[in-house]
């Protein structure tokens, strides 16, 4: 039995656009100074999901290969605790929440394999510029949820992850998942006036994300 091929008038564009839908994670990836000893420090304890949503733009280069820009914007808050170093307690009693909604603007290359039937697996690798509009620039005093710490609001990521082209009689949807490792210390070091115990031995923070996407085109 012969397989119909769908939607073939899509891989031959020049030019093709979509959107796209996902879920995501979000980390710190925090690195102490050498002396760590009678301090506090921040710690996300635990990873937290949230969204994204973009506009696909896609540009084709060959018969395997795209270069996509894809601008959008994610949702997403990390929450932090402070641990004293001297007994590994916790001193808050509950995490301290800090918003995370980045403007995204992500410059990809898409390498394709040869079409099998109505999926097409692929590789890509991008470079990502992030603006982060969720108001860390500020030191919250607030009793319950006090912020000691605080983020610069630019960074850019490389990122690499792979997908599956999926074609359908109308449109092609996809499935992708992406690993984005911020490259930019992104703490900000100017310590807290009443708080400086927690921001000292802080050396630097990075942001990682993973993200799980659907693209419809």
């Amino acid at each position: 039995m012969t397989t119909v091929l769908n939607y073939q008038e899509v891989d031959h564009r020049r030019i093709h656009f979509g959107f796209v839908l996902g879920l995501n994670t979000s980390d710190y990836d925090i690195k102490m100074t050498q002396d760590t000893a009678n301090t506090i420090y921040a710690d996300v304890p635990k990873l937290r999901p949230g969204f994204h949503v973009g506009i696909v733009s896609n540009l084709r280069l060959n018969d395997y290969m795209d270069f996509r820009f894809l601008p959008g914007m994610s949702f997403n808050t990390r929450f932090i605790h402070y641990i004293d170093t001297r007994d590994g307690k916790k001193i808050d009693d509950s995490p301290q929440p800090v918003p995370f909604y980045p403007i995204e603007f992500p410059f990809v290359l898409k390498f394709k394999s040869d079409r099998i039937n109505n999926y097409r697996p692929y590789l890509l690798t991008d470079i990502t510029l992030r603006y982060d509009m969720g108001g860390t620039k500020k030191f919250v005093e607030d009793e319950e949820r006090p912020r000691y710490v605080r983020f610069k609001p630019f960074d850019y990521y490389f990122s690499v992850g792979f997908g599956v082209d999926y074609y359908f009689e109308f449109f092609k949807f996809s499935t992708e998942i992406k690993m984005a490792f911020g490259q930019r210390d992104v703490f900000n070091h100017e310590a807290h006036p009443s708080h400086s115990q927690v921001t000292d031995p802080i050396g630097q923070i990075k942001s990682n994300m993973v993200f799980l996407s659907f693209h419809f085109e």
